[in-house]
């Protein structure tokens, strides 16, 4: 099954060449990476183009949409069976799309575990202990069928954060059961700019999702 990597990017110039990099160490089971810049103010798009791999396409929003609307776009554009996303601030673990895979064969979707790490030029360090490894429902450590991600539906454009909560929760309704591996395949950085963590004008889309889950609870 062909593979399609998403990744949207947002003024990730410091962090892009190293992810990037993690993807296409997978080898030849990824297709195309399709990287959605959504109006970045710095020199991301450049660093894209200069990298010039055959398989990477590049597509530019001129107003940002959030990353719910680039992942969707990305979606749209792609060819490949099988989707898989990563942020342009994280990495992948080598061989975690292989290892993901195997386990797709039999399932429509796939998670393996996430650790999280400390971006290097944080100064001073953290003191603050990270999470052990656990396994992550994070769109980054996912592979799904697009043929289940369309049934699915793409991630909501009103939101600004939590659209994979929101995602998600539909995918439980439709298959509870998701493939689980015990392999670290995302390695998430923690950084100054992380939209999850400094959204905060963003929180009330934290209580849409929560509305959301219950309305489709009352509906089933």
């Amino acid at each position: 099954m062909s593979i399609s990597v998403i990744m949207p990017c947002y003024n990730a110039v410091a962090y892009l060449k190293e992810a990037i990099a993690s993807v296409f160490e997978q080898g030849d089971c990824v297709t195309e990476l399709i990287v959605i810049d959504d109006a970045s103010t710095d020199q991301s798009v450049s660093l894209v183009e200069q990298i010039a791999h055959p398989k990477i396409k590049l597509l530019k929003r001129s107003h940002n949409g959030g990353i719910a609307l680039t992942r969707n776009q990305g979606i749209e554009a792609s060819s490949g069976e099988v989707l898989a996303f990563l942020d342009a601030d994280d990495v992948w673990s080598a061989e975690c799309l292989a290892l993901m895979h195997q386990r797709l064969t039999q399932h429509q979707w796939c998670f393996g575990k996430i650790q999280h790490f400390y971006s290097p030029e944080l100064v001073p360090k953290p003191t603050k202990p990270l999470p052990s490894v656990q396994t992550g429902y994070f769109a980054s450590s996912m592979l799904v069928r697009k043929t289940f991600f369309r049934q699915v539906g793409l991630f909501n454009p009103q939101l600004r954060v939590g659209e994979f909560i929101d995602w998600f929760d539909r995918a439980r309704a439709i298959d509870p059961n998701p493939a689980l591996i015990d392999d670290v395949v995302l390695k998430r950085r923690i950084h100054r700019s992380n939209s999850s963590l400094t959204s905060h004008k963003n929180v009330n889309d934290y209580l849409k999702v929560v509305a959301l889950a219950i309305q489709r609870k009352r509906v089933r």
